[in-house]
């Protein structure tokens, strides 16, 4: 294999080499007494929430940023909201930009059967090798996908470099440069100046490789390892609460592909079973955070568990825009949100010197 420790790439021992190095550090440091408190957004954002949840001794609290401990089978979430929010943030930037969105794709698809149809297709992509096959016209499709929902996760104020170069408020500038005008003729080439938002804002790529990295990799072979482990997702589209055309999960095909790439099969039910899933309540010193743009807010906690563990609603956030830095450009809510994970942090750090003095008679 060409990753052959890859086999480590997991949340138990992500969490174990944590419980190691903070006891660790602690004590190189002569800081024994001394609150920690572990944050994250994404998929740190789970690690930190089960970082809390299992090895509580180690941490007085944590910041779950945009994280979707939830997005499993067996959590009861919809396998259909993560394409539903992706499409209602299209709807909100621009009257018609979804269905405009919605219209191309199956456009693509439908082009896609004709050598004829996928040569104007190549053509309006600006596609290098063009499309061979309906397959082809499919991986488009899929690509376009791609492009749109990390523009909803990264649907930032301002313009950043997080993913890939991208202006602020990139779907706003996506959806202005798809409803421009409304001539049928012209929907392909608005469609791929839309997705260029996300693919060549820059305007240095002269044409596209769908086989190609088009974007900074970001680990995408360790997520995708993970997703054929742990990180099993059963997320689906079915062109009508959303704007993609029918796409759903399908834990067989999955398994196959997983067993031929890594040999590994995939466990479904593990991270339920292992983390809690929903059942969660006897947990503390939790804050979720989710932004309404983002589509991981799908499978992220959305209600105060406890009296110790919150959840936190960000009208204009994005995905963990609440873990950025702050900016100018900042929306109040993100604002109010960072100063209501300070307050909690507070309250913890108090309750963990508290019990501190108490247990061994003296302060820091």
């Amino acid at each position: 294999m060409e990753f052959p420790n890859i086999g480590y790439l997991t949340t138990e021992q992500a969490l174990a080499d944590y419980a190691q190095l903070i006891p660790a550090i602690k004590q190189q440091y002569n800081a024994e007494s001394c609150p920690v408190i572990v944050f994250g957004g994404s998929y740190g954002g789970m690690l930190a929430a089960w970082f809390r949840i299992k090895f509580p001794q180690h941490c007085a609290g944590a910041i779950a940023a945009s994280a979707p401990i939830l997005q499993f089978l067996g959590t009861g979430t919809s396998q259909w909201e993560f394409n539903a929010i992706i499409t209602a943030d299209f709807a909100q930037a621009a009257p018609g930009c979804d269905t405009q969105v919605e219209a191309g794709l199956n456009l693509i698809l439908k082009l896609g059967q004709t050598a004829a149809g996928r040569a104007q297709v190549s053509s309006a992509f600006k596609l290098c090798p063009p499309l061979q096959s309906p397959s082809d016209a499919s991986a488009l499709v899929a690509w376009i996908e791609d492009g749109a929902t990390s523009m909803a996760m990264a649907d930032y104020p301002y313009p950043t470099s997080f993913l890939t170069p991208m202006p602020g408020w990139p779907i706003d500038v996506s959806c202005q440069r798809l409803t421009v005008s409304s001539d049928p003729d012209r929907l392909l080439a608005r469609l791929a100046d839309a997705i260029g938002v996300y693919y060549n804002y820059t305007g240095t790529t002269a044409c596209y490789n769908l086989q190609g990295n088009a974007v900074p990799a970001l680990g995408a072979t360790a997520w995708d390892y993970q997703s054929c482990t742990e990180m099993v997702f059963p997320i689906s589209s079915n062109g009508t609460s959303d704007m993609f055309p029918p796409n759903y999960f399908n834990l067989t095909a999955l398994t196959q592909y997983c067993q031929q790439t890594y040999q590994v099969t995939p466990r479904p039910n593990w991270i339920v079973d292992n983390f809690g899933g929903v059942q969660i309540n006897a947990s503390s010193n939790i804050v979720f955070s989710n932004g309404r743009l983002d589509p991981w807010r799908s499978g992220g906690v959305q209600w105060d568990v406890n009296e110790s563990v919150k959840y936190i609603y960000i009208e204009d956030g994005a995905h963990h825009l609440d873990l950025r830095a702050p900016n100018d450009a900042d929306p109040q809510s993100v604002i109010v949100a960072r100063k209501q994970e300070v307050a909690h942090m507070t309250n913890w750090i108090n309750g963990h010197n508290s019990a501190w003095k108490k247990a061994h008679g003296k302060k820091h």
